[in-house]
């Protein structure tokens, strides 16, 4: 190499040195990108869904969050106007677009709830019926049970039970009681009828301490732990009691550490539910899978918030109230619950 040639080349040599120094590297010299910059999501997954390759690196950083055990979700709204996209969230808000205040099957419309204010039988306004009438009695245009001899028309003294409510006689006029959650009973040796008082139902699904709401427990904490109350966990007395970057599912009930001090999430009122950490991830609040068991959820079914969780053939399903033609998860029976008004 010339003499003129070596000088070009220590010159260029010492301007690349420099270039360096300031921090600059053109795109693919380093034979890869810098593993702190893979791309990540919100959860701390890499793009194809593995560990962030962040999580490798230690260093006076710290190390990135583990990414989370829930897989990912493509959101499903072809064709919907509202509903649940599948993923947690929603397709569009009916009351937002100006499009309806209800939301039966993915499309805006308009609904009226069922009105059955003062009447006992005939139509709800809503397509069904607010009760029926004895054999042989006609319904009235303003929903009232009447006999077409003008008494009782063969209802015994004793009452009968109708559409959920005790129906008797009463100085040549038929009474009607509205039973709470149609629970009429026919007294097996005197055959009088009448409204049964509904049994309490306990509340303990996804919850590990705390009351049923019956007067009974849902479970007790060990020791050195103390029970959140609202959302029935145990949680450690101080700290984080050893909770690991990881987190745990404690009931449906995610619990993590920050800043020294327990976080809780409840998965179920967000349709969703605790999924523990497998190695190299950390636990999450997951939409259920499709063949989601239902453990321990009772047969009566459960709300929470929005949500009706019941069982359907040993699996765990779970309705949004607020996307049917009714508002919100309700008790609905003795021993039912479901979406009403």
């Amino acid at each position: 190499m010339s003499a003129e040639n070596r000088g070009v080349s220590v010159a260029w040599t010492c301007w690349w040195c420099l270039w360096l120094a300031a921090g600059g590297l053109p795109a693919g010299c380093d034979g890869g990108a810098d593993p702190a910059d893979a791309a990540i999501d919100g959860d701390g997954a890499t793009e194809d869904g593995g560990a962030d390759a962040a999580d490798a690196l230690d260093g006076a950083d710290g190390a990135q969050p583990l990414p989370s055990v829930c897989p990912r979700c493509a959101p499903a709204c072809a064709g919907k106007q509202c509903g649940p996209d599948s993923c947690g969230g929603a397709c569009g808000d009916c009351l937002e677009s100006g499009l309806g205040n209800a939301c039966p099957d993915g499309i805006c419309a308009w609904a009226d709830p069922p009105d059955c204010t003062g009447r006992v039988c005939g139509d709800d306004g809503m397509g069904g019926a607010c009760g029926e009438c004895p054999a042989g009695w006609s319904c009235s245009p303003q929903g009232r049970c009447e006999s077409v001899t003008g008494d009782c028309g063969g209802v015994p003294a004793t009452g009968l039970c109708l559409s959920g409510r005790s129906v008797y006689c009463q100085a040549g006029v038929l009474n009607h009681e509205a039973c709470m959650f149609g629970a009429c009973v026919l007294d097996p040796l005197s055959q009088k009828a009448s409204c049964e008082e509904a049994p309490c139902l306990p509340r303990c699904f996804g919850r590990t301490c705390g009351d049923d709401g019956c007067g009974g427990t849902c479970g007790d904490c060990a020791a050195g732990e103390r029970c959140q109350a609202e959302l029935g966990v145990c949680l450690p007395e101080s700290g984080c009691g050893g909770l690991g970057d990881e987190g745990a599912c404690r009931g449906e009930v995610l619990v993590t550490c920050e800043d020294g001090r327990p976080r809780t999430e409840a998965c179920l009122p967000l349709g969703k539910v605790c999924v523990p950490a497998t190695p190299g991830t950390r636990a999450g609040c997951c939409m259920p899978r499709a063949d989601e068991p239902c453990g321990a959820l009772p047969d009566h079914g459960q709300c929470e918030k929005d949500y009706l969780l019941t069982c359907r053939h040993g699996v765990l399903a779970f309705q949004n109230c607020e996307w049917s033609w009714y508002a919100r998860c309700v008790r609905t029976g003795l021993q039912s619950h479901g979406c009403g008004v």
